[in-house]
C-alpha cells in the first residue's frame, strides 16, 4: 500500500492480509448459501460498499 502512496502505518502485513481474506471469505458465503445470481451481485456491491468504507476509515483517506 505504502508504494501506492499510503500510509500503511499502525497496520501489520498480517492485519492487511486478514482484511483481504476476510472480503474473499465473504464472497465465497454467497456461493456456499447458494444465492441466486442476481442476488450474490446484489450482495456483493453492498459487501464492496462496506469493505471500501472500512479501508477509507482506517487508511485515514479523504475522497
Amino acid at each position: 500500500m505504502e508504494s501506492l502512496g499510503h500510509s500503511a502505518e499502525g497496520m501489520s502485513g498480517t492485519l492487511i492480509h486478514i482484511l483481504c481474506r476476510s472480503f474473499f471469505q465473504q464472497l465465497h458465503e454467497f456461493v456456499s448459501h447458494g444465492l441466486p445470481r442476481e442476488q450474490a451481485v446484489t450482495c456483493a456491491v453492498t459487501l464492496s460498499r462496506f469493505q471500501h468504507a472500512g479501508w477509507v476509515r482506517i487508511m485515514e483517506l479523504d475522497e
